[in-house]
């Protein structure tokens, strides 16, 4: 099947050619309904399609590269080719009432065995570990029974190394799912199955599509080819051949995805299973997804620090598509870590409904700043029509600063809307709060941080923690640079006290770790796209490290910073105390002179001077060319063009000189003996450095948007002298050269701003002899540049007299003091999370202790019974599922943190003598000790208890090759500093 078509697809993907007439009849079929397909996506419509109105194929096209940000729709009116009728018929089946119907009676009978096969499924279980006992993992549990009505059939068994075919004996006394469980299968049909599946190959399937997230029709065939070797091969009649030569091979795919999906309904519940187990509160709940941040507390946390810090972001290529399948509605289940759609509703309808009681007010006071203007997030006003054939169209998420995801947010035909962010904010207040009252101080870093404060501050939203002071926000780290400088001093990151080195482009790269999904859910069930999007994001916070590594390379950062405030106190007498105070002023001085100015009315006077200058610079251009021209070859419409130009320039020029005398020279300073003309000339290099700045910022930006582009291995591009990096080979060829094409527009855009600055600065350099001269670097100068180089300040041009504004050593010694400031604050935060996390641990071990004692141990009739004892009966009453069920599923839980634990072992210790200088424990001086003698009893119960489970010792082997264990040292560094997404935290 062909890619993607439209904007932003793929080249086509490599096939197997069929070799066949009927065969390549076929796939031409296919691959014209495809191309149809596709076209009637694009096609213009005025209404929107029902959601249900679809049809139930996994087509495998390629994802959409255009990004969210681009505020495109992209689609284009195509010419419709002629499609085959009997692929429209396929079409127009999978859309029949018939269809639909068996698609419902389907997912009915599954519901109706579900609950007999989840305590069979666990029971069987615990007698073969988890059909890991190569004895009698296929070992046939079913009791002898008086069934007097048996039946039997032929049954298709495929494992990991068997591939057969037996005739299974069925009766009345269990559905024929539950029997095949009691043999260590799980059939591909909810009722009489003929294929089946080992429950060791689901699982095996199960983890390695957590990790690698391999497609279920090349998993198929893999494990039907390895069984190739010495099994028989499973063949199926052609219905309309009746020889045995018109036999073909039985493709699983179906099946198999069917045996999945009822797999990992057992994984769901047996998750539920644990919550009750443990006795999860919404606390407990956080605190599971991220020990660190959510762990028992630890005091020494400075007034002005948050408790939590939280990052937020939407990603639109998880889009689904409206005709990709059949759904129920009533059967949609919301996985657990999605906010639920009332949620997300009530907060739609409370914001509505206070803008309708405000809606003078807010139409006054709501108008958009320009931080709110340069990101579509803030004000999306794209209707349904972009989406009109996406039922789904992304996702919004919020993390932790240690990228664990905590909820995300299952988009329906909308952009990024205002009231995502809000439910989210919402949801973690309700779940961080003790008794009756808010006491944990929040703080999220959201590309538009700044305009969500100011609409919870107008809205009055979440009083109490306003009141309190219990909510701060600020921007991501990358696109601060995006924001007004006036922005920026209040809320980026990096100036502003109690973020560490937290960057918020965390759920950045959790998009990037769930963008091998995106292909694979374009056309997947809704149930199968949120699920999947479920197990990985489960599966990402699973993987749980600890901080060695980052604070290691803080430290680093800390002693860099160190060396240099060192080496200016040697050569320029300038102390840490002098660059604080200078930060200090600073700040005063560009908050006060912002906050005092007109602001609106001079961003409206800046773009119409921009856009003036842009016309006079592009008007002298076409006057010079055609003057350049000779006389006898020029068009009647190039001499009327001459004769008007010398007009329009005069015009342009008394426009923009007008504009100027408007703006006046009072945003500069008591500039020392400065003439009109000066401050003029001043006012006009400031415009043209913003605007150059703006241009060096879109560079980046497509850089990081064609870097996002796919997933996987990166090469580095050489692109008109920038280092650009690519995912070439995963994004496909179109993709491609629209980004080369936007990016030749950029760069272009860059180098003309460039050349603006540079004319004025060197005109203003040698007219008015400035005791400083202005920097003209060259093109290669400004595209080496990073985002925030000393040459980006505008202090030379508004304040010359400041040592902050034109003396490069004060200015590294800002950003050096700033540095060591924010190293500090993360080492401590570091500090107190790692022992967090380990509290945790602590607590959990204590918890399954007593799970063990209770399940395992039998209560004495003189034993008062305790909480523990009292809850887990009520659990197997509740969902009437035996006491050994609760045994199994502690079995599994114990194994998957006694696994996370002995992991944690390698560098636990080395972590608590490394951090312990950042903590200070003036209440029990003793603690440190405490929690590492707490800490050694952890793993050695976690060891008793993982030789107990599998009824075998654990193997210590020695490390055969120094040198391979440093390789894996290595290793594992780079992917924490990957996960960290910038190592350098810059």
């Amino acid at each position: 099947m062909r890619g993607f078509q439209g904007e932003g697809g793929k080249q086509q993907r490599r096939t197997k050619k069929p070799r066949t007439a009927r065969g390549q009849a076929f796939l031409q079929e296919i691959e014209q309904g495809s191309q149809e397909f596709i076209r009637s996506l694009n096609a213009p419509t005025n209404t929107l399609p029902h959601p249900n109105h679809s049809t139930n194929q996994l087509h495998g096209l390629d994802e959409d590269e255009q990004r969210f940000e681009d505020g495109r729709d992209g689609s284009h009116d195509r010419e419709p080719e002629q499609i085959d009728h009997r692929v429209q018929q396929l079409q127009d089946y999978l859309q029949s009432q018939d269809y639909i119907h068996r698609k419902i009676l389907e997912e009915k009978q599954w519901d109706e065995v579900y609950d007999q096969m989840f305590s069979h499924f666990y029971e069987c279980a615990s007698k073969t570990a988890s059909w890991g006992n190569p004895d009698n993992w296929d070992h046939d549990w079913k009791p002898q029974c008086q069934c007097t009505h048996p039946r039997s059939r032929p049954v298709v068994f495929v494992d990991l190394l068997i591939r057969k075919q037996e005739t299974v004996g069925f009766c009345d006394c269990y559905p024929d799912q539950v029997r095949l469980i009691q043999m260590g299968y799980m059939g591909g049909s909810p009722r009489f199955p003929r294929t089946a599946f080992s429950i060791r190959l689901l699982r095996f399937h199960h983890i390695l599509w957590k990790r690698s997230v391999v497609a279920m029709s090349p998993f198929s065939k893999a494990i039907d080819e390895f069984l190739d070797a010495y099994n028989p091969l499973i063949l199926v009649k052609n219905n309309t051949e009746d020889s045995n030569s018109a036999c073909s091979t039985r493709e699983w795919r179906k099946t198999l995805s069917s045996a999945v999906d009822a797999f990992r309904e057992m994984i769901r519940r047996e998750k539920c299973i644990l919550d009750l187990m443990l006795n999860l509160g919404p606390m407990e709940k956080l605190a599971d997804l991220c020990p660190k941040c959510f762990g028992p507390h630890i005091p020494g946390k400075k007034d002005h620090e948050p408790d939590y810090i939280l990052c937020m972001d939407g990603n639109f290529q998880h889009r689904r598509h409206l005709k990709a399948s059949v759904e129920i509605p009533d059967n949609i289940k919301n996985p657990s870590l999605f906010v639920p759609p009332e949620e997300v509703q009530n907060m739609e309808t409370c914001m509505e409904q206070g803008s309708a009681e405000n809606s003078e007010e807010d139409s006054e006071n709501q108008a958009p700043d320009r931080c709110t203007e340069q990101h579509t997030a803030a004000n999306d006003v794209r209707t349904g029509t972009t989406w009109r054939e996406c039922d789904e169209t992304g996702l919004f998420g919020m993390a932790c600063r240690h990228d664990q995801i905590i909820n995300l947010i299952n988009i329906v035909q909308s952009g990024e809307k205002y009231y995502f962010p809000l439910t989210m904010i919402n949801k973690i207040i309700g779940n961080t709060k003790q008794g009756e009252r808010h006491t944990k101080k929040l703080a999220f870093l959201y590309d538009i941080g700044c305009n969500i404060e100011k609409g919870i501050i107008r809205r009055n939203q979440f009083p109490e923690h306003l009141e309190h002071n219990l909510l701060s926000f600020g921007t991501s780290v990358f696109h601060a640079y995006v924001h007004q400088w006036t922005c920026q001093l209040r809320y980026n990151p990096r100036l502003n006290d109690g973020w560490g080195m937290s960057d918020g482009e965390g759920m950045e790269r959790i998009w990037s770790f769930l963008s091998p999904l995106i292909r694979q859910l374009r056309y997947a069930t809704k149930n199968h796209r949120l699920q999947a999007l479920e197990i990985r994001s489960q599966h990402h916070n699973d993987v749980v490290n600890l901080l060695f590594e980052r604070g290691t390379h803080v430290e680093a950062l800390k002693k860099k910073a160190m060396d240099e405030l060192h080496v200016l106190q040697e050569e320029h007498g300038h102390s840490s105390e002098f660059f604080e105070q200078q930060w200090i002023r600073q700040r005063e001085i560009q908050l006060s002179v912002m906050e005092t100015e007109s602001e609106k009315e001079m961003l409206k006077q800046i773009e119409e001077l921009v856009e003036l200058e842009d016309k006079l610079r592009e008007t002298n251009d076409e006057l010079l060319l055609l003057r350049q021209t000779r006389r006898r070859n020029r068009t009647a419409t190039q001499r009327q063009q001459l004769e008007l130009l010398p007009e329009t320039l005069i015009y342009l020029e008394g426009e923009i000189e007008n504009i100027i005398v408007d703006l006046g020279s009072e945003n500069f300073r008591n500039l020392p003996g400065a003439t009109d003309a000066e401050s003029k000339a001043l006012i006009k290099l400031k415009f043209s450095k913003s605007k150059l700045y703006e241009a060096k910022v879109g560079v980046i930006e497509m850089q990081r948007k064609w870097d996002q582009g796919g997933s996987g291995l990166t090469i580095i591009l050489q692109f008109n002298g920038l280092s650009e990096i690519s995912n070439s080979s995963l994004i496909g060829t179109r993709v491609q050269e629209r980004y080369k094409k936007q990016m030749t527009s950029k760069v272009n855009t860059l180098k003309k701003k460039w050349l603006a600055y540079n004319n004025r600065a060197e005109s203003y350099n040698s007219e008015f002899s400035p005791g400083r001269i202005l920097a003209t670097p060259t093109l290669d100068d400004v595209k080496a540049y990073g985002i925030d180089d000393v040459f980006w300040n505008m202090g030379a041009l508004s304040h010359p007299d400041e040592p902050w504004a034109v003396d490069l050593n004060v200015q590294q010694g800002i950003q050096a003091y700033l540095t060591l400031t924010h190293c500090h604050d993360e080492l401590r935060r570091i500090a107190h999370e790692t022992r967090q996390a380990i509290q945790w641990a602590i607590k959990i071990g204590g918890d399954l202790d007593q799970i063990e004692n209770c399940l395992i141990a039998e209560t004495q009739e003189t034993d008062v019974p305790t909480e523990i004892h009292q809850r887990l009966p009520e659990i197997c009453l509740v969902n009437h599922i035996p006491l050994s069920v609760l045994q199994s599923i502690f079995g599994r839980l114990a194994q998957k943190f006694c696994r996370l634990w002995m992991t944690w072992n390698t560098k636990c210790k080395k972590l608590l003598r490394w951090s312990e200088k950042y903590v200070s424990h003036q209440e029990n001086p003793n603690h440190e000790m405490e929690i590492i003698d707490q800490w050694e009893v952890l793993i050695n119960n976690s060891k008793r208890m993982w030789e107990k489970l599998v009824r075998g010792c654990s193997v210590v082997t020695e490390i055969g090759n120094q040198a391979d264990h440093n390789e894996e040292e290595i290793l594992d560094q780079e992917a924490v500093e990957y996960a960290e997404g910038n190592p350098d935290y810059e």
